[in-house]
């Protein structure tokens, strides 16, 4: 015959029987002001227009650049103030755009008349960062791009033009 004998102490309990109330109280307001399923929703976008190749900080003036083939790719890499990982940039099938205390929020393709392409940058203004992202070059079938860059607010702060001659062989004249 075994003796067994358990002693639970009053004190010890208290702490236990305390979290036990906490919990209960909280799933008992949780349930109370519980938030509806239809406004918590987000909007769904239909496709993302650019992936984020890399991103850091720098002190530099403000500024963007378009990469369109391998040495403008080359010339941004060199650049010591940019740390660019090691990559496969393809010059065939996209376009690098690299702004400078800034972060590119958002980008919009819209195809206007006479066949020119008007791509706005939405941009947020980051001062010592710099912010690189891949376009693939099938979005940009125009023979013509009109390049915006704009701010939160909607101010411009930099156009460029660029032919689709430009894009593929990287000369400006």
């Amino acid at each position: 015959m075994s003796n067994k004998f358990v002693v639970l102490e009053g004190k010890r309990l208290l702490p236990l029987m305390f979290l036990l109330m906490l919990l209960i109280s909280l799933s008992i307001y949780d349930n109370f002001f519980r938030v509806q399923q239809e406004d918590t929703v987000p909007a769904v976008r239909e496709e993302k227009v650019f992936n984020t190749t890399t991103r850091g900080e720098i002190s530099a003036p403000t500024s963007f650049h378009l990469v369109y083939n391998q040495s403008q790719w080359e010339d941004l890499k060199a650049n010591p103030l940019l740390e660019l990982p090691d990559y496969p940039f393809n010059d065939a099938y996209e376009v690098a755009l690299c702004s400078v205390n800034s972060e590119i929020k958002d980008m919009n393709i819209h195809t206007a008349d006479e066949g020119v392409q008007k791509v706005e940058v939405e941009v947020s203004m980051r001062p010592d960062y710099y912010h690189i992202v891949m376009v693939s070059r099938e979005k940009l079938d125009s023979p013509e791009v009109y390049w915006t860059f704009l701010d939160e607010d909607g101010e411009v702060l930099l156009q460029e033009s660029v032919e689709q001659d430009e894009m593929v062989t990287g000369e400006k004249g």
